[in-house]
């Protein structure tokens, strides 16, 4: 019998109109997933566009919210719980609309997420100062796809930790407290963090996901995941 997961799609748009890509990264991620709730931090979306939105996704949940992706993580796994869903699968899945979606089978990325308790596609093998008052930042699974097996997601810690997720003063402070928060938690509770790809001492999301050398190109087969930011930034000419 096949591993079941649940899926909580986080999504942000500043017009209203969801990115194009979205549409087919859903439709994928359908192929392996029973279910899927798609939270968007905005009080509305185009009409025509959340109707599509259906055609993908088991539930919608529209609220300007102001806590980043970890706070439609939040509004997701809520949902998932409250319906009794997450007692019927065996993963729950964190993804989010900061990546383009290639168009390639996410096969190879679940075959081997199967036997994992925490995985995800990159981590940073060494941990990141930000300008908050956290100390000695752990390393971390980047949190634009996490994989969390019903062993862990099923505790009380790790309930106690999605719901104290809250607004926070600024997005440093997100990441943080709640991105490398729930690696450190998880990790502290005696599991290994796991990546598709191998974890990086350089920003993880500039080599594997985004096309800024001719390495890259002889890597096409392996790129599932582009970072929107540095995509957007690529074709302006920035290199970051």
């Amino acid at each position: 019998m096949g591993i079941k997961r649940a899926v909580v799609f986080a999504g942000y748009s500043p017009d209203g109109k969801i990115f194009n890509d979205v549409f087919p990264y859903l439709e994928e991620l359908k192929k392996h997933s029973e279910y899927i709730i798609t939270v968007y931090d905005n009080d509305r979306l185009l009409k025509s566009d959340a109707e599509k939105l259906v055609e993908f996704a088991d539930g919608l949940i529209l609220e300007r919210h102001g806590e980043y992706d970890f706070g439609s993580y939040k509004r997701g796994y809520s949902l998932l719980k409250e319906k009794g869903i997450l007692d019927s699968v065996d993963k729950l899945i964190f993804c989010n609309d900061s990546v383009i979606f290639q168009g390639r089978s996410l096969e190879p990325f679940f075959k081997k997420e199967e036997k994992k308790d925490f995985y995800g596609f990159t981590a940073y093998k060494k941990g990141i100062q930000y300008n908050t008052a956290e100390k000695n930042i752990p390393p971390h699974i980047q949190s634009y796809f996490l994989s969390i097996s019903k062993e862990i997601y099923s505790t009380e810690w790790f309930d106690k930790f999605m719901m104290s997720i809250t607004k926070e003063p600024d997005k440093n402070n997100v990441i943080a407290k709640y991105e490398l928060g729930i690696s450190a938690l998880i990790k502290d509770h005696g599991y290994d963090l796991k990546t598709f790809y191998p974890a990086l001492e350089v920003e993880p999301c500039r080599t594997f996901l985004a096309r800024f050398s001719g390495f890259h190109e002889e890597m096409e087969e392996l790129f599932f995941l582009e970072k929107r930011q540095y995509a957007i930034a690529y074709q302006n000419g920035i290199r970051m």
